[in-house]
């Protein structure tokens, strides 16, 4: 019954959608961040360092569940929420491994019925994002396309879920189409899509050089707590200058390589790698590892 209820959430948010395209803003990226309702100062973080680059093309909201369980903590976010107003709320129960599928149509629709926009980029709020430099990498609408970093892992190569970037026309394949598609709500979009992905005629970009992540950290000083940053060389703590996101991030270090990191857009563009090239014969998925609703089928590069 569970998924019926999230399934009509989705439908009832699409319905709006088409109510209000006349009146939708104009943007060029829409973030979704994904934080618990415990998560203040993260979400404080964010909004200090990497969001407070955001220029007008660029969108954000962090989505979170209302516990109303615990009557203090309910009443704080509601009061961040109408102060701030980059909070939504998601019909969905606390914890972070609870329905991850509906949990990202639900955000996307939300994001698809209030905004216009080129991309839709899924993070956490453990992150650091060099927003302008993201921005301008993409400088160009573009179709049929999606970013991440994969797994090279035989049997379970699928992008890592920080960092998830659809075209919109992508995303709105996805959202529109749910009932139509091979889709497990209780897993993670990064699974589901690593699965889906075959099957679609699109453009893949594997990012090893750009995203720190936990497939293999490109630095070693974001993901230390502690760490002592007066011994690091500046052009080490000029994060923006070599990368573009790192997961995994304290808040801490966070603001420090903020204060660090160079805002100028970089001269060159992305040089697009396919997860088939970076992963080789490792690039291989059998859906069901993760799914009980996904195919027991070994889908591999030949």
């Amino acid at each position: 019954m569970r998924h019926w209820h999230y399934s009509i959430w989705v439908i009832l948010v699409l319905l709006l959608w088409n109510i209000s395209l006349l009146s939708r803003p104009k943007k060029f990226i829409f973030i979704a961040i994904g934080s618990a309702p415990e998560n203040r100062n993260r979400r404080d973080a964010c909004r200090r360092s990497w969001l407070s680059w955001r220029c007008p093309t660029v969108a954000y909201r962090f989505f979170t569940e209302l516990n109303t369980a615990n009557r203090e903590q309910s009443v704080s976010l509601n009061v961040e929420r109408q102060t701030l107003r980059d909070i939504e709320f998601q019909p969905f129960p606390q914890g972070r491994q609870v329905m991850q599928g509906a949990r990202f149509l639900y955000q996307a629709a939300w994001a698809l019925g209030h905004y216009e926009f080129d991309f839709y980029l899924k993070t956490d709020d453990d992150v650091l994002l060099c927003i302008q430099k993201l921005q301008h990498l993409l400088s160009e609408k573009r179709n049929k396309f999606f970013w991440g970093k994969y797994w090279c892992k035989q049997d379970r190569s699928y992008p890592d879920e920080s960092f998830l970037l659809f075209s919109t026309d992508l995303l709105r394949f996805l959202v529109k189409n749910r009932e139509f598609l091979l889709f497990d709500e209780e897993v993670s979009m990064a699974w589901n899509f690593g699965f889906l992905s075959r099957f679609l005629n699109i453009s893949i970009f594997d990012d090893r050089t750009c995203i720190d992540s936990q497939q293999g950290y490109l630095t070693y000083f974001m993901h230390q707590p502690g760490f002592n940053f007066t011994r690091q060389i500046s052009s080490d703590l000029s994060f923006c200058d070599k990368y573009l996101f790192s997961h995994h991030v304290e808040s801490t270090i966070d603001m420090r390589i903020f204060k660090e990191s160079s805002i100028i857009p970089p001269s060159h563009r992305i040089m697009i790698q396919h997860p088939r090239d970076t992963c080789g014969t490792n690039y291989s998925i059998i859906p069901c590892r993760k799914s009980r609703k996904l195919p027991s089928i070994q889908i591999r590069t030949v």
